[in-house]
């Protein structure tokens, strides 16, 4: 039997479930096999599996979680019994402390039979340098060569159901020094009690950003360690990410509301499946035409307020040969818009280079630092794609050194506006445009249109011995912006995604775009739009986050196939680490809303701001959309900027527009906030850390005065049920092709009740469902990402469930298989 497994002993709270969950993907990732009740528990009597797994696994892991001893002076607690199993059978037991437990308080109150774990210098797992604190843990701790012989079957068997379960021997413990062990990253010592082995291990600390690959890492050397190490350079553990749709049990439980069904759907749309023709007429779709996704339908530009001065701008640019230098964002959006800017205009002649900011090193947009940055190109003509709209300062030091400026962006302005030669943005007061839900990266395409009409109206193509460049080409990188940036998919822009889509999956494309979604697993040939927002967008999005989004952008900038897998493998292991970071985040956020829902049993906030001082500042806005979904209202997360300063993510829910809450926010408490920008449903701040506290007291207030109470009801929205006969191919098939599905245009969801067949967790996070159609019994896979059965009441036989019905294809053949969303068991 191998001696690579692992019993993962844990509280059954929040706090538990989601560090062992952390563990098992980490070890597992790593070759063990691990026993996590809540995922491997069969059908039978759950006691008798676990009497079962203990002996049978060669280590045990004890995690200590907050609470996770609190009831171990009842002989039936079931941590207590699962930890004096493993010492009676001898196992290799290895104590793991998470950050939040308080050693001092549970030793003062946990059980006699629990006091050993404290007889050790018992350390902090650092949620910041997780992966290699799992690597030095299985390294020192639980390497397979130290394991003990695992039990078999056959020794298991003697146990009786319903055995009491004896404490350890109360024999004094034996204390030795660990010779074999260095002391270098770890404290420990270790007792023999009763044969069994018991260490306290001290994992390594550190800030967030130890475990964070820097630019200099991608090309083998880290700033901060020196050269990379192999084990540096492997791909990491993806931990539990809720990138994807997020299940919520009944912890969190959502009212289900289905969508008005129009009476004449089939009327208007008669060439389709009644179902189809029912989803479009709930999305408010008028008539036929307007799902004809042609790009001769495309809004014209000429409407577009700025556009037609930025093309004679950047006309008289081209034709002198003047330098162009791009300064782009970044996210996915300003990626692909700075993509998008340097392909078109080179391709109509143009000497272009690009700059995106550091986020880190100068914030975000044409601050004056950047400028500084980009003085030392010597540009005679500046560009901003998907940013600028409310930097005054630099676009004031552009034009002071003699730079003209053309500013591109989609943001909401402010009162006040930059003084550049150029505004291009459809969100302006006076603009005309009908598409006010463009990305950056389509403000950017349309200037590229309007150049392109207005050079070839003077000649340049002709007199230059051009070929005029074909705009179509750079379409999979606007489709990709728009999904990633998360723009209401209006109808001008399911034409830009679907005119992208359809290049996509015929291979006419990017090499980036190609590379990146075949890092992520993903068939091109088969490519929607939830592709790109679920597995392209974020690993575009990690460069920016973590590192500098230079790496991204020489992605989609890459000719040459080769080239541009390498670069998109580098962004698929950035992404894993933005995973782990992530996850940790997310568990330290789920900790403190615990500790404000425990302060005199007070209610939580209707505006939240979260804050802790290790977190990563390019993942915060992740964590505040997280914790959004959780909780159901306007979340802030805020990480450290510098010494004295607190930048901030906000994220929204339906009826509060975030941007203005923050405007009325500063004109309340003048100087509050330093500065501010976003959406309606998203935004960034930064504030002195010194006011946190009065910040917190000024947005939820704000919150209160726009957002009623009801609006925190939590309503998920179905297009109703489907018929036995609709559980097929062919309206999955047309249901994928009914899209580009997005933000605004919500891909259907249907609700039913089901039989509970089988279930079991594949992936480590993940509950591949069998179920039973509710009148034949007729069986249907089903899965549910990110979620687990570990909160369902005992017995659960039927559930409720909200889904998308979709096609599994696999080596070959394609099945139908529904998507959970939402899932209440009974």
């Amino acid at each position: 039997m191998s001696k690579k497994t692992v019993f993962l002993s844990h509280r059954r709270d929040a706090a538990g479930r989601g560090f062992a969950r952390s563990l098992e993907q980490a070890l597992t990732h790593r070759g063990y096999d691990c026993f996590l009740d809540v995922d491997a528990m069969e059908a039978g009597r759950w006691t008798e599996q676990i009497r079962r797994e203990v002996p049978l696994r060669a280590h045990f892991l004890l995690l200590l979680t907050p609470n996770a001893l609190a009831r171990c002076l009842d002989e039936d607690d079931w941590v207590r019994r699962e930890y004096e199993l493993a010492v009676r059978h001898g196992r290799n037991i290895v104590p793991v402390r998470e950050e939040s437990f308080d050693t001092d308080r549970e030793r003062a109150t946990c059980s006699e039979s629990m006091r050993g774990v404290f007889d050790w210098q018992i350390a902090t797992v650092s949620h910041a340098a997780f992966n290699r604190d799992v690597d030095e843990l299985i390294r020192r701790y639980i390497p397979p060569h130290k394991a003990p012989i695992p039990a078999t079957e056959e020794m298991v068997a003697g146990v009786e159901p319903g055995e009491p379960l004896a404490p350890p021997s109360n024999r004094p413990a034996t204390i030795t020094p660990d010779a074999g062990r260095s002391n270098a990253g770890a404290s420990h010592r270790t007792q023999t009690i009763t044969g069994s082995t018991l260490v306290g291990v001290t994992l390594n600390q550190g800030e967030i950003r130890g475990n964070v690959t820097t630019h200099a890492e991608n090309i083998g050397a880290s700033p901060a360690t020196g050269p990379a190490t192999e084990t540096e350079k492997k791909p990491t553990t993806t931990l539990p990410s809720i990138m994807q749709s997020t299940i919520k049990t009944r912890s969190t439980k959502k009212r289900i509301v289905r969508r008005p069904a129009a009476e004449d759907a089939e009327r208007l749309f008669p060439k389709l499946h009644p179902v189809l023709a029912r989803v479009y007429a709930a999305r408010e779709i008028p008539s036929a035409e307007s799902i004809d996704y042609s790009l001769a339908r495309l809004a014209p530009f000429h409407t577009l307020s700025g556009i037609e001065s930025a093309a004679a701008l950047l006309a008289g640019a081209v034709r002198s040969g003047e330098r162009i230098l791009i300064v782009g964002d970044f996210d996915a959006d300003g990626a692909t818009s700075c993509a998008v800017a340097v392909r078109g205009l080179r391709g109509m002649g143009a000497q272009a280079d690009y700059l995106v900011p550091n986020r880190f090193e100068y914030g975000y947009g044409l601050t004056p630092e950047i400028v500084s940055v980009a003085l030392e190109k010597k540009p005679d003509v500046l560009i901003t794609v998907d940013n600028g709209i409310s930097n005054l300062e630099g676009v004031a030091m552009a034009r002071a050194h003699g730079i003209r400026t053309v500013i591109t962006d989609h943001h909401l302005p402010g009162d006040v506006l930059p003084d550049a030669d150029v505004l291009v943005n459809p969100n302006l007061a006076e603009d005309r445009f009908p598409s006010k839900s463009l990305a950056g990266v389509g403000v950017i395409f349309y200037v590229l249109l309007a150049l392109r009409s207005r050079l070839q109206e003077e000649g340049w193509f002709e007199d230059s011995g051009r070929e005029k460049p074909n705009m179509g080409r750079l379409l999979d990188l606007v489709a990709l912006g728009t999904v990633a940036d998360v723009v209401p998919l209006d109808d001008n822009n399911r034409i830009l995604v679907a005119e992208g889509l359809k290049r996509i999956r015929r291979g006419d494309c990017q090499a980036g775009i190609k590379a990146l979604l075949a890092v992520s697993k993903r068939d091109p040939e088969r490519a929607v739009a939830s592709d790109l927002a679920f597995a392209v967008g974020p690993r575009l999005n990690a460069a920016g986050r973590l590192t500098d989004m230079s790496l991204g952008i020489e992605c989609l900038l890459a000719d040459q196939p080769e080239r541009a897998f390498e670069l998109a493998a580098q962004l698929d292991q950035l992404n894993h680490k933005r995973q782990d970071i992530e996850s940790a985040m997310r568990a330290q956020a789920l900790v403190l809303l615990d500790e404000m829902e425990l302060v005199d049993d007070a209610e939580l906030p209707l505006g939240l701001c979260l804050h802790e001082e290790t977190w990563h500042p390019g993942i915060i806005g992740i964590v505040a959309s997280r914790i959004k979904d959780h909780v159901y209202r306007p979340v802030i997360a805020f990480a450290k900027d510098g010494d004295d300063d607190l930048r901030g993510s906000a994220r929204s829910i339906p009826g509060l527009h975030i941007r203005d809450t923050l405007s009325a926010i500063a004109t309340r408490n003048p100087a509050l906030i330093l500065r501010f920008g976003g959406h309606a449903m998203a935004a960034g701040l930064t504030i002195r850390s010194a006011d946190l506290a009065l910040f917190r007291d000024a947005f939820d207030a704000e919150v209160r005065r726009h957002l009623p109470p009801e609006a925190l009801r939590n309503n998920l929205y179905t297009d109703g049920t489907l018929e036995e006969a609709d559980f097929n191919l062919e309206l999955a098939e047309a249901l994928r092709a009914g899209g580009p599905w997005g933000q605004a245009f919500p891909e259907p969801s249907f609700d039913g009740e089901f039989d509970l067949l089988h279930r079991r967790v594949v992936g480590g996070s993940h509950l591949k469902l069998q179920i039973g159609l509710p009148a034949s019994g007729r069986p249907i896979d089903a899965i549910a990402f990110n979620t687990s059965d570990d909160d369902w009441p005992p017995g659960a036989r039927r559930a409720r469930v909200v889904y998308r019905l979709d096609v599994n294809a696999f080596r070959g053949s394609r099945n139908v298989q529904l998507i959970v969303e939402y899932i209440e068991p009974r």
